[in-house]
């Protein structure tokens, strides 16, 4: 990827970002919004280079600290009541430390993407646009047409029955968990 393109990329993300905030400012879901605008601040200030560069050995945890880590957050995930502080507490602690470890190192010099890196963070991006545009659409039909949410449910409102049955947060959480081990793996091995 060139520069010219990863600073377009990067543009493109901070806008989407900052237009997912001001929808929950609309919404009036101001925690998400805060959020965002915390994420917002974070890269503009990256981007512009204010922010200090700390260096990380990339170095994938010792298989007993990942066990010992995330055993407790996936007992938490799937044992404290749903959308309580408990869980936000320890989706927040595992989202800070991910940015914490994929925040890109000064000593990496920019490393080039490989085209199936590339591929990759094209088709994450098109996923993640398709469920952004599918809440913001489902939000605005849901407000302004006849039958309001229940006739254009949000994904969240999809996926909530599924996740009230206590195997399927089993299955939900223990997907996430290893999800995210897999994708901090890939990472230090490129």
């Amino acid at each position: 990827m060139t520069v010219r393109r990863a600073q377009v990329a990067v543009a493109a993300w901070i806008f989407i970002l900052a237009a997912i905030g001001a929808v929950q400012v609309f919404r009036g879901a101001y925690v998400d919004a805060g959020v965002f605008a915390v994420i917002v601040v974070a890269l503009l200030l990256d981007a512009a280079g204010w922010l200090p560069r700390v260096e990380s050995a990339r170095r994938a945890p010792h298989p007993a600290l990942l066990i010992a880590t995330l055993v407790p957050v996936a007992g938490v995930l799937i044992l404290a009541p749903r959308h309580g502080i408990l869980i936000g507490a320890a989706v927040v602690i595992v989202g800070l430390a991910a940015v914490a470890f994929a925040w890109p190192n000064p000593k990496d010099g920019g490393v080039a993407w490989t085209r199936a890196t590339v591929r990759a963070g094209i088709a994450w991006s098109a996923a993640g646009a398709a469920a952004c545009l599918w809440e913001l659409g489902m939000y605005i039909l849901g407000t302004v047409r006849p039958g309001g949410r229940t006739a254009y449910p949000a994904l969240s409102d999809l996926v909530n029955p599924l996740l009230d049955a206590p195997a399927a947060r089993v299955v939900f959480v223990t997907a996430w968990v290893l999800g995210g081990v897999f994708l901090l793996r890939r990472a230090t091995t490129r």
